[in-house]
């Protein structure tokens, strides 16, 4: 087997321009075979991300400036978790928090605009990050909030420790550990209002730094821990709001009233109206990417087997040497599919070298994706090497049985 890998190594040196743009040309299908996949399983697994929260009656609400105080609780201290729990005990509610504190180091108070996810929106997506981690059961510290921060000019880094003073002077001060760094325009779950508003889409954003304050984000569950209560919590951004089977028609009118008058909403819909417009986004992300990603494909194949095919044309004098010093048609041919596996090998492994160096999938401008390309990234596109390779074997074995006739031809 030895010699005949070096045979086929011999022969991609006889004929290395050629073989050069194959390789060229099967690394840039790779690519965008990782590119459009990566498009696709991201896109899907936002979606599944947030199905579970608009698979249930009730109302998506945007509400950035947060609930309002009924009239009748004003001066009552109540807070607004306890206002959702009171006046929507029909529905559970899924939202994100703004923290009513201030924050500092070392004496120094530093603005933060601060996001806490419930517990479900922080395991539905993953931000990327540049440094430390995302929220785990492992990585919680008794008698500390975690926290992941954007990218900020006060200097802080991961593993540094902020001081959070709630508003409320009855409320314990807080040591929060910074725990992880989001990416330079990193995605992260905060509401961006498009035209065809709204679809699981819209619950993403790049969070800018550089145009506001720097971001902190938290997990409610840490502040249900540290406080026994999320008093310093209120209710602002995104809230999943689903009716509980037991809720009446009337009850659920009586619900609907108040979230349109007490919620400061800037966006508010049905849920399964948001289902509807997120399944059919995703459908149009895929149309819109199979077709860039088939015709790629079959240019890729038909220039790459033609180049295979005439390849094997200038190899066949040396297949005819071989064959008439002893070697069998079996064993050319087996030195064809190790010249394929060589050049198929040679070309994943630039296109890997791409995406290490130049991190392809972060830097572009469309910021749809914040990650490596994962195991079913590359597993996709070894099935297409994998297929081209098939294609052209079968192209090349017919030419290389060929001289068997040959044979004959020269015996008479």
């Amino acid at each position: 087997m030895k010699i005949l890998w070096k045979l086929a190594g011999r022969e991609e040196k006889q004929h290395r321009l050629m073989y050069f743009f194959m390789m060229l040309q099967l690394s840039m299908m790779f690519l965008i075979v990782i590119w459009c996949s990566t498009i696709l399983l991201q896109q899907t697994d936002r979606y599944k991300g947030f199905s579970g929260l608009l698979g249930r009656e009730g109302k998506f609400v945007n509400a950035p400036a947060g609930i309002k105080t009924p009239e009748a609780e004003v001066g009552s201290g109540i807070s607004g978790e306890e206002i959702l729990l009171k006046y929507l005990q029909p529905m559970e509610a899924i939202s994100c928090y703004h923290i009513l504190a201030d924050f500092e180091q070392d004496s120094s108070e530093l603005p933060w605009n601060t996001i806490v996810y419930d517990d479900r929106i922080s395991e539905a997506f993953r931000p990327f990050l540049e440094e430390g981690e995302w929220y785990r059961e492992d990585n919680r510290q008794e008698g500390e909030l975690r926290a992941v921060i954007s990218p900020n000019d006060y200097g802080i880094e991961v593993g540094d420790l902020i001081q959070m003073k709630p508003y409320d002077d009855s409320a314990e001060k807080a040591n929060i550990r910074v725990i992880g760094l989001l990416g330079t325009d990193a995605q992260i779950v905060r509401f961006q209002a498009t035209d065809d508003m709204v679809s699981y889409h819209n619950f993403f954003n790049t969070y800018d730094f550089e145009n506001g304050m720097p971001a902190m984000l938290f997990v409610k569950s840490d502040f249900l821990e540290f406080y026994g209560d999320s008093g310093t919590l209120w209710p602002s951004g995104m809230m999943f709001l689903s009716y509980r089977e037991e809720a009446s028609a009337e009850e659920k009118r009586e619900m609907d009233d108040f979230i349109g008058q007490y919620m400061n909403a800037q966006i508010a819909e049905d849920l399964p109206d948001v289902r509807d417009k997120s399944a059919r986004y995703l459908w149009g992300q895929v149309m819109e990417t199979l077709p860039v990603l088939a015709a790629v494909m079959l240019f890729a194949f038909i220039t790459t087997v033609s180049i295979s095919a005439l390849g094997v044309k200038y190899a066949l004098a040396d297949y005819k040497v071989f064959y008439l010093t002893g070697l069998s048609v079996k064993g050319c041919r087996k030195i064809q599919l190790y010249l394929n596996l060589l050049i198929l090998g040679k070309s994943f492994l630039a296109a890997m070298l791409v995406l290490a160096g130049g991190r392809l999938l972060r830097e572009t401008d469309h910021k749809v994706w914040q990650a490596e390309p994962g195991g079913a990234q590359l597993l996709i596109s070894l099935l297409c090497g994998m297929l081209w390779l098939l294609l052209s074997f079968l192209i090349q074995r017919r030419r290389i049985d060929d001289i068997k006739k040959w044979r004959i031809e020269a015996d008479d």
